[in-house]
């Protein structure tokens, strides 16, 4: 069962582990990113993934993957011995959460495409919203917000 579950990926041109702990996102995009031709080649693009799970459920094994259509483009597989090592949350916690980053050098894409973060678990797997990288113009006239789903 993963309805409890959630992955958000959030999409950028890099990752940067920072003292402390902290990571930097350069470079954020929306939903989606409009080029102005296809095919189109980035330096780099990262996902800065957040999976959480309820704390009475801790993962039993977790496999982040980039996606495009079928083929896979990065992958980071949590290591099972320290997946849910460290100190016990505290007692209010309700949630478990792990990040990760998954990256691509260089990006190319040849005509406009959708990448997911999929989380493969013991229990099924979880989908992000979706990351759309299309050719400008290309929305309807009037489009309003997009949603990811």
């Amino acid at each position: 069962m993963t309805s409890n579950r959630i992955v958000i990926a959030q999409f950028c041109d890099d990752v940067r582990q920072e003292i402390g702990n902290k990571f930097s996102l350069m470079g954020c995009y929306g939903t989606d990113l409009y080029v102005p031709s296809f095919p189109i080649t980035l330096p780099k693009l990262c996902a800065f993934v957040h999976v959480r799970t309820p704390r009475e459920q801790p993962f039993g094994r977790l496999t982040l993957r980039l996606v495009r259509s079928d083929e896979l483009l990065s992958e980071l597989v949590a290591d099972p011995d320290k997946l849910n090592a460290g100190d016990p949350p505290p007692g209010w916690a309700r949630w478990l959460a792990m990040t990760g980053i998954l990256a691509v050098t260089p990006f190319h894409a040849n005509s406009p495409c959708r990448l997911r973060v999929l989380a493969e678990t013991e229990s099924g797997t979880i989908e992000s919203g979706q990351f759309l990288i299309e050719r400008m113009g290309a929305r309807p006239a009037g489009a309003g917000f997009s949603s990811s789903g």
